[in-house]
């Protein structure tokens, strides 16, 4: 749970007071029982209770009472004497808040009484005195020598601290937080970052891969139309998987062909029963297999046929010959395929890079819509971006096919992973070699969305369980105590999705099918009878050439509940997925090869999330804050939450790794040489 900077400060304060009744506990605990609280206050003139606020940590006495406390027990004066400073909880919030803005823990008690008393004097004037920014610059030095850190420079003390800094420590907190929202971006601790800032003679140089840029010189370009575009009802052509799908039915169906022609000659020449006995009881079974497999009328039972006209079988043998133009049409889109492969190649500019899987004929209607509807975006445009769009492009060899992702990968400063149902080593691993590359990944993850109708499965498995009872109220519905809360939005989604008129559902249907791989659920039907009217009306739907023929298609009862279960099925796994993917995916966060940077993903939710990250991270326009917790610093983008960069608080971890991550040669990296897509 990250903590709010009030909770910080609150609970640093609380540690300034322990620290010095620790230590006061600490030396009368050496008297043992000669000397007890009762009997410290009594031999003082100072109530019990001053002592027992002050060892709790609760308060601290006055000046004078502390100091006579600290001298009666014989503590060295540099353990006690700060304490005495009226600014000294301020001093000690301050104080950790600096080692914070270091990078390193540094104690001051190791100065003399004296020395931390000047030091927490500077800090008093710094917060107390109406500086001008050259006399805090300079009093902000002059304290960093208490720390054994050399000057800060002026572009540094302007840009993250400036006298706004000191008007309070919750004020220095907010300054130090975007120091290191900066800092996270290029570096993989604040040590180095600090180091690397504070004393480089042109900061803004420094900062340069991370400053807003100007995206009129993506405008400038020529608009981006040499891939000679293929229909999505082609898609599937450029496929392995379908390819090698209609050539294994080709060959099929000129099996059974040749078969049928056969049987028809040799009842030609004799009889059924001749026909018949010449066939082995292994061919005739594949016979029966093939004819099933190809809904033909023709039958054999009882080792009769049920046809046994030699015409029909002439007849039947040409309706199930493999059509010549499925190889054609494959081999046409092919080469289109092969065209779109040539110009992505040859193109002088590769922006993005999207990372997908495609099995089935409904992947490549879902990657390619999406590819479209985010490059076809308002904001997006007028860019003219050059994105390799896989669905378009195709090459025979597969070793050669992995050699021209890995050039796109390479090439292109970001990378959309678009999340399916189930995601291959393939697609995992394009993302995990674009973060170690030091690239932005946007996983764009699809949900159940229909605004008019009030549908939004995100919204509804992130309710908490106390709103989601009150959402399954409203579709009167109690929920069973023994639910948890993704069970009830499943419930509620379900409500919801019966809720809706025909038409709305039919084009709910329309909209989702392909991202929601309906067609492979609905095979997935146990009742046969149920699946294929389920498959045969979902065809219809989404074969429709508009909305208005789409709500037309008749749909029964049975039908609509199977298809309502599957998306409400497919959207519990997709929000699985989101939730996943921002909060323990293995590749989530990767670290940058050649920084050590921990560089993570930004996950969305819609084509207009996506549009809107992918502008903001070629502008380098994104906003992000640093939350922090027990374990850890994360830069969070605003919006979508999502983490993409981590500091670790875990002391030892953190000294082993930028001590053993590189070695001496190979450890400086400018940041100028971070790639174009660095967040």
């Amino acid at each position: 749970m990250p903590l709010s900077n009030e909770n910080i400060i609150a609970q640093v304060g609380q540690r300034a007071l322990l620290r010095i009744g620790r230590a006061v506990a600490d030396y009368r605990g050496r008297k043992g029982q000669i000397l007890t609280q009762e009997k410290l206050a009594e031999a003082l003139g100072v109530s019990r209770t001053v002592v027992a606020h002050l060892e709790e940590g609760r308060e601290l006495p006055d000046r004078d009472k502390l100091s006579k406390i600290c001298e009666h027990l014989n503590m060295p004066p540099g353990e006690w004497a700060a304490a005495t400073h009226p600014f000294y909880k301020e001093g000690y919030v301050f104080h950790e808040l600096t080692c914070e803005l270091l990078g390193r823990r540094v104690s001051l008690t190791g100065h003399s009484a004296t020395d931390q008393l000047i030091a927490l004097d500077r800090a008093e004037t710094l917060f107390r005195e109406k500086l001008t920014p050259p006399q805090a610059h300079a009093q902000v030095n002059a304290l960093l020598v208490f720390y054994g850190e050399r000057p800060v420079t002026q572009d540094f003390f302007d840009r993250y601290l400036g006298i706004d800094a000191f008007r309070s420590n919750i004020a220095f907190l907010e300054r130090l937080r975007q120091f290191q929202s900066e800092a996270m971006r290029l570096y993989g601790n604040f040590r180095r970052a600090f180091t690397c800032m504070s004393r480089v003679s042109d900061l803004k140089a420094e900062l340069e891969p991370i400053e807003q840029r100007f995206l009129d010189r993506l405008k400038e370009r020529i608009p981006f139309t040499g891939i000679k575009t293929i229909s999505s009802d082609r898609l599937a052509d450029l496929g392995y998987i379908a390819a090698q799908r209609i050539t294994t039915q080709n060959q099929e169906r000129l099996e059974l062909s040749e078969s049928l022609k056969e049987l028809a000659v040799t009842i030609e020449k004799s009889s059924a029963d001749a026909a018949l006995t010449s066939l082995s009881a292994k061919r005739l079974s594949r016979i029966r297999t093939l004819l099933r497999r190809f809904d033909s009328s023709i039958q054999l039972e009882s080792g009769l046929f049920a046809i046994a006209d030699p015409v029909a079988l002439k007849e039947e043998a040409t309706r199930v010959a493999p059509a010549e133009t499925d190889l054609t049409r494959i081999s046409a889109t092919q080469h289109s395929g092969l065209h779109n492969l040539g110009v992505y190649l040859s193109e002088p500019y590769m922006d993005v890079y999207v990372a997908t899987s495609m099995r089935e004929d409904a992947d490549f209607q879902s990657v390619n819509a999406f590819i479209e509807q985010l490059f076809d975006h308002p904001s997006v445009k007028p860019l003219n971006l050059r994105f390799f769009n896989p669905t378009q492009s195709w090459i025979e060899d597969r070793v050669s096919k992995g050699l021209v992702e890995a050039l796109m990968l390479r090439r292109a400063a970001v990378t959309v992973y678009m999340a399916q149902k189930g995601d291959t080593f393939g697609k995992d691993s394009e993302a995990s070699v674009a973060l170690g590359q030091g690239k932005t990944v946007i996983v764009y993850v699809p949900r159940l969305f229909e605004s008019e109708a009030g549908i939004d499965s995100e919204h509804l498995f992130r309710l908490e369980v106390k709103k989601l009872d009150e959402k399954l109220a409203t579709l009167a519905y109690t929920a069973d105590e023994g639910l948890d809360a993704r069970e009830k939005a499943r419930v509620a989604l379900k409500l919801e999705l019966e809720r809706l008129t025909e038409d709305q559902f039919k084009r709910l249907v329309l909209t989702h099918w392909a991202d929601f791989d309906l067609h492979a659920e609905c095979r997935a039907i146990d009742n046969a009878n149920l699946r294929k009217a389920s498959l045969q009306a979902l065809s219809q739907i989404t074969s429709a050439l508009d909305d208005d023929a789409a709500v037309r298609v008749p749909v029964e009862s049975a039908i609509r509940a199977e298809l309502t279960d599957k998306l409400v099925m497919v959207a519990d796994r997709f929000e699985s997925r989101a939730k996943l993917f921002r909060d323990t995916h293995p590749l989530s966060l990767q670290v940058i090869v050649r920084s050590g940077v921990l560089n993570g993903i930004l996950v969305t939710r819609s084509v207009g999330d996506c549009a809107r990250l992918l502008r903001g991270v070629l502008a380098n326009a994104l906003d992000f804050e640093v939350e922090v917790d027990d374990t850890n610093y994360r830069l969070v983008e605003k919006v979508t939450r999502s983490t993409i960069r981590v500091v670790s608080r875990h002391r030892l971890l953190t000294f082993a790794f930028w001590s053993q991550y590189f070695d001496p040669e190979n450890f400086s990296l400018p940041p100028h040489e971070l790639p174009a897509g660095t967040l």
